[in-house]
């Protein structure tokens, strides 16, 4: 015997129109993958430069989907605004792929901006106030960051560390590298 739901066929026909209305405002997520290294560093620079967490998230998760997937699909990212009530949420930020990583700061400075309440009106979310770094020092931060990164493979290879290992950290390098020739590109116009 099958027992009787809780909910009276009324209500839950609102509970099924919530939950629909739950999925189209979600981004697609399909495609999306965690965050990596990239966006894990935007992420942490971000809080840096807010110099404070979002308060009301009990967890804050990160995923990259493909361009085009956001409620906004000209946006480069999404972030949960967590409610006036002061209600603690899990959070989410959304980022799209392929941002060079001056724009994947801006916009990880703009989507944490979100996670801490600020809506687009705030002057602190005016793209004037959440600049990001450019010029020769964003190339020279990269340029030391392939520099250490080549450091610990060289290290790992004279340990004789597994080749899982050295496989994980030669892949990081050429992402580090990756990064560099598009801060290099950026700067340069190309």
């Amino acid at each position: 015997m099958i027992s009787p739901s809780p909910l009276s066929w009324r209500h839950q026909g609102r509970v099924g129109r919530w939950a629909i209305l739950a999925l189209l405002l979600v981004p697609a997520t399909a495609e999306a993958r965690p965050f990596g290294p990239p966006e894990q560093n935007a992420f942490a620079q971000a809080a840096a430069y807010w110099g404070r967490s979002p308060t009301q998230c009990r967890v804050v998760t990160g995923e990259v989907v493909p361009a085009g997937s956001l409620r906004d699909p000209s946006a480069s990212g999404e972030a949960t605004v967590p409610p006036a009530s002061g209600e603690m949420i899990d959070c989410r930020v959304w980022v799209v792929e392929g941002l060079t990583p001056l724009g994947l700061c801006f916009t990880m400075r703009h989507e944490y901006g979100h996670l801490l309440g600020y809506d687009h009106d705030a002057p602190e979310m005016a793209e004037e106030a959440l600049a990001c770094p450019t010029g020769a020092a964003e190339v020279e931060r990269f340029r030391r960051m392939v520099r250490r990164q080549r450091q610990r493979c060289e290290k790992l290879r004279r340990q004789g560390a597994p080749p899982k290992q050295k496989q994980i950290c030669w892949d990081n390098l050429g992402f580090a590298k990756d990064e560099l020739r598009k801060v290099e590109a950026e700067l340069s116009g190309d």
